[in-house]
């Protein structure tokens, strides 16, 4: 295994375990706050806002958990048609794929930036509670960094395929099988 690979599993590992544990602590908060609400209702309290509290924990975890999916390529993948092509030809549509794929993720990352901005200026907040919403824009355009981050990895992995290379995604070739040839061999 090349010293690429080396650092970029290790960083990505390291940015999956950071985000995970974020996003997991996200989900504890919400399922806390709608237990302890479930509990008290029989005894005629209702917790202030906990619908909102509940919803921007959600909204964090799922910023925080699609980049996590596509950061250790957990992700569906519907490879019905690449999958029979030999590998180089698959690498070559796989890293054009990626390529268009980037430049609509950029996209998407440059607009909702935008409007981050734009709700930032004016303190978005919830309606009932006045809790701000706006840093939870800012966090989806984390997440879509993050998406970025991974798809640009896979892309380079694809474009060092059709130059020849050996690619490692992961210690473990089980753990990347949209890298390797149907046989189980690491291309």
């Amino acid at each position: 295994m090349g010293s690429y690979d080396r650092i970029k599993i290790k960083a990505t590992n390291a940015l999956c375990t950071a985000i995970g544990f974020l996003a997991g602590c996200a989900l504890v908060v919400a399922t806390l706050f709608m237990a302890a609400n479930i509990i008290v209702r029989p005894f005629g309290i209702a917790i202030r806002y906990i619908y909102d509290l509940v919803g921007l924990s959600a909204a964090f975890a799922s910023a925080l958990s699609i980049p996590y999916c596509a950061l250790k390529r957990n992700h569906s993948v519907m490879d019905i048609v690449l999958s029979k092509l030999p590998k180089k030809l698959r690498a070559f549509f796989e890293a054009f794929s990626g390529i268009i794929s980037s430049a609509m993720i950029i996209i998407m990352i440059y607009a909702g930036g935008k409007y981050a901005a734009e709700k930032t200026r004016v303190f978005e907040k919830t309606l009932s509670s006045g809790m701000p919403t706006w840093i939870f824009r800012w966090v989806w355009v984390l997440g879509m960094t993050l998406v970025l981050l991974a798809l640009l990895l896979e892309t380079i992995d694809f474009f060092r395929v059709l130059l020849g290379k050996q690619v490692d995604s992961a210690f473990d070739p089980e753990e990347a099988p949209e890298l390797t040839d149907g046989a189980g061999d690491t291309p």
